[in-house]
């Protein structure tokens, strides 16, 4: 519906017509514009390019994590298939950050590929601790460079 305009402005009519909607309609274009520029093919490309980079280094951890602990029968493939198993299970659960879920996945593919419960258990933690640790840890450097000073409010 949002690429196709025809059916997007029959949406928007929708929205108009339930009066405390309107005020939504003048975002909701915004949304489509911004949404069709998404569309390009070099903001696709950049995209995909970067992302796949991403996976490569999400499996890449799980596997080394897995490594650590010495679960070393489990293959690259099923480390991936497993973090992607993982990944969908924690965004259909109702739990927060699918916390319990993404472990529990992670511990059951991977002993089914071959790890001992323990191994499979530990890598999945030190997967999950290391990854959500840097995440934070490098989101914190970023709101710290890019922190704007605040000026103070005068009067005050």
């Amino acid at each position: 519906m949002l690429i196709y305009e025809a059916a997007y402005a029959i949406g928007l009519r929708l929205v108009d017509a339930v009066r405390p909607q309107r005020r939504w309609s003048g975002e909701l274009w915004g949304t489509r514009v911004a949404f069709v520029k998404l569309l390009h093919a070099r903001t696709v490309a950049e995209v995909a390019f970067f992302d796949a980079w991403a996976v490569i280094f999400a499996v890449l951890m799980l596997h080394v994590g897995l490594d650590a602990v010495r679960a070393r029968t489990v293959s690259f493939a099923s480390v991936g298939f497993a973090l992607a198993v993982a990944n969908v299970a924690a965004g259909l659960s109702l739990i927060p950050i699918g916390l319990g879920v993404f472990e529990g996945t992670i511990t059951l593919l991977t002993i089914a590929a071959g790890a001992t419960p323990g191994e499979a258990a530990a890598g999945g933690l030190l997967y999950r601790g290391f990854n959500d640790v840097f995440m934070a840890g490098f989101g914190a450097m970023i709101a710290l460079a890019t922190r704007r000073r605040r000026r103070p409010v005068p009067g005050s």
